[in-house]
């Protein structure tokens, strides 16, 4: 069976080859890999992205990292959102051209900058294959995810475009 872990992202086939297990997976990896401490995610309107959103975010969360939840997005809001908010990564949730069942992540670094095979993808698909995952933090009591909700049309409305280069 060939990969999920892409030259240009991550897709697969949802509930068969991308699981909300593995995109809590894929989450600390991208934390591991990256040491992100913010990190905005956009999704697209596939029926599961927010599931996929919740374990992606759950993963990211574990290890300390503040996520700013774009909600429904285009995947160029996703990149100006990333660069504007100054974020150390940004993931879109989408299979882009795919048909309904696909799904998958496209990641960038700070600056909007892509992941790619050579990269990183393929470094983060090692990372999820070793679980080679960084520890999490001791726990600080009881505290709740931060995951803070950015509406879209707050980023669209007011922001001006001279803001990504």
């Amino acid at each position: 069976m060939a990969s999920i872990f892409k030259a240009y992202d991550i897709r697969g086939i949802y509930g068969e080859t991308l699981t909300d297990d593995l995109a809590f997976k894929i989450g600390r990896a991208i934390f591991a890999f990256l040491g992100c401490k913010k990190v905005v995610i956009g999704r697209d309107m596939r029926p599961h992205s927010k599931p996929l959103f919740d374990a992606l975010a759950r993963g990211l969360v574990m290890h300390g990292a503040e996520v700013i939840d774009l909600g429904l997005c285009s995947t160029p809001m996703s990149y100006y959102a990333n660069k504007l908010l100054g974020a150390d990564a940004s993931i879109m949730i989408t299979a882009s051209h795919n048909p309904g069942p696909w799904n998958g992540f496209k990641i960038c670094r700070a600056n909007a900058t892509p992941l790619s095979g050579a990269t990183g993808i393929m470094d983060l698909e090692r990372i999820v294959k070793e679980e080679d995952f960084c520890p999490p933090p001791p726990p600080k009591g009881a505290s709740r995810p931060t995951i803070f909700c950015l509406p879209t049309p707050s980023i669209s409305g007011r922001l001006p475009t001279s803001a990504v280069r």
